[in-house]
């Protein structure tokens, strides 16, 4: 975001291996030293290559990385090697690649090899699912296509990955390319205070959600809904409409060109169309919060091809985002197609929206041991008997 600032405001960021760079480099990691028996990473040797073949001095090289002197001096000894010039003349010069494989060699002599390291082609997998999948720890781990791979010593858990990187064990893998930062909020207390106040609409006694069905608790009948919105910056037209099932997490995302119930009302109109008939074996119930464009909830349980009702729809309490709590957390994923903050109407079109849709139904879910939620979803169309043409 910084960045984005400064470019806005006609201040050219450095490029990388610049003079500027490394300056600013400099001043930012003055302060950020690193702790004491904290090791270089492979990006950090690469760094200290550059300077070398650069001429830049050993200090600047050091407040550059964020490391005293004297382990500039050792690591320059640890990836020395002769290099022959055109006339013939020997210098020693630094290589990032040397000294890292040393540092593993080291690694192995000190104690057991960490399982990353052990296995490159392991490493590099686990490092290309994460960067160009968008993909967590967790979910490279349990999907099937990693089990297929038949790794010797495969990591099992997330945790050995997480702590590579913080070691420094993958190539370009950082924490801040994991999703929230590779960081998890702490868990709150299920049994979370409930706000019982009336909603400001007064919806009638048995839109709430105490009058749902018993069964649509218990997550044991497949096709009962979550349904929320995603919203932009405030100053945004377009928003998403995402709905998720509670039993197979499959999950729908519309575009919406306005935030209102009317565009919410079509969004379930096209949905219906896309089914036809199955659409009332799949949506029983549709549970959403006191959000305004759930407002006209008459409309939206109206059907398009019978008389009366094609779905229920239900309300939580005021505040009580944990009543929709798978809702709640597929939208973090949804967010990391579609940041907040974001500029939808510029992000935000059939494409995009389709491809998030596909991203978040083919991601190998944990609870389901590394099934996906179209894989699920498809498993309990075939044992309702229903055949649906389009989602």
């Amino acid at each position: 975001m910084k960045g984005k600032v400064q470019e806005n405001m006609g201040i050219k960021k450095p490029e990388p291996g610049s003079t500027e760079y490394y300056q600013a480099m400099r001043s930012r990691n003055k302060s950020e030293k690193k702790k004491s028996g904290d090791h270089l990473t492979w990006d950090e040797r690469q760094t200290i290559e550059r300077m070398l073949n650069k001429g830049i001095h050993k200090q600047v090289i050091a407040d550059a990385v964020g490391c005293c002197l004297a382990t500039i001096y050792n690591e320059i000894h640890r990836g020395e090697y002769e290099y022959t010039r055109t006339d013939l003349t020997i210098e020693m010069r630094y290589s990032a690649e040397i000294a890292e494989r040393k540092y593993c060699e080291h690694l192995g002599k000190t104690g057991p090899l960490p399982k990353i390291l052990k296995d490159p082609e392991m490493r590099d997998y686990i490092e290309n699912s994460i960067l160009k999948k968008d993909r967590s720890p967790e979910a490279v781990l349990i999907s099937n296509e990693y089990k297929e791979k038949g790794f010797a010593d495969p990591v099992l858990s997330p945790n050995t990955i997480y702590k590579g990187i913080d070691q420094g064990f993958f190539r370009k893998l950082k924490r801040l390319d994991l999703p929230e930062g590779g960081y998890h909020r702490m868990r709150h207390d299920a049994e979370r205070k409930k706000n019982r106040e009336c909603s400001a609409r007064k919806k009638e006694e048995e839109r709430t959600i105490e009058h749902r069905p018993q069964e649509v608790e218990e997550r044991g009948i497949f096709g009962h809904w979550e349904g929320d919105c995603v919203l932009g910056k405030q100053i945004n037209r377009k928003c998403l409409l995402v709905l998720i099932e509670r039993v197979t997490r499959m999950t729908i995302i519309e575009e919406l060109s306005y935030h209102t119930a009317d565009e919410v009302r079509k969004a379930i109109n096209r949905i219906e169309k896309r089914m036809g008939r199955a659409f009332y074996q799949i949506f029983k119930t549709i549970t959403v919060d006191n959000g305004s464009e759930f407002s006209d909830w008459n409309s939206m349980e109206q059907a398009l091809y019978r008389k009366g009702k094609r779905t229920d729809i239900y309300f939580c309490h005021p505040n009580s985002p944990h009543e929709r709590g798978s809702n709640e957390c597929n939208n973090k994923m949804v967010r990391r197609r579609f940041p907040k903050g974001s500029d939808f109407d510029r992000t935000v079109n059939c494409h995009s929206v389709k491809e998030a849709e596909r991203w978040v139904n083919d991601y190998p879910r944990k609870i389901f041991d590394g099934i996906t939620a179209s894989e699920r979803f498809a498993e309990e169309l075939k044992k309702q008997g229903i055949v649906l043409k389009a989602v």
